[in-house]
């Protein structure tokens, strides 16, 4: 994708792929016997005194590893990740008329 900035994404113990975006969270899982698609899950930090608590914001599937890392990557970035992923706040604008 042009004009992004690569992902280093990194082995986990267990066998999954993971990295960081701006402090959004991204797994992949690669396909098993099973189940033959790469699933990936993107989990945005929730602030907390407990350490590092995370929440579901978009997951899926695609064929292999390689589509599954750009599709987590393309939801953690899209154009309507912040609002999506409740990266930023927006103060409501709805008025009232009575």
């Amino acid at each position: 994708m042009r004009g992004s900035r690569a992902a280093c994404w990194w082995p986990e113990p267990n066998g999954l792929l993971a990295t960081e975006i701006d402090g959004v969270r991204l797994v992949v899982r690669p396909p098993t016997q099973e189940d033959r698609f790469a699933r990936f899950i993107v989990l945005r930090p929730v602030p907390s005194r407990e350490g590092d608590l995370f929440t579901l914001a978009a997951s899926g599937t695609e064929d292999n590893v390689p589509e599954a890392m750009g599709a987590a990557e393309r939801r953690a970035v899209s154009r309507d990740a912040g609002r999506r992923l409740g990266l930023s706040r927006v103060p409501s604008t709805t008025t009232t008329t009575g």
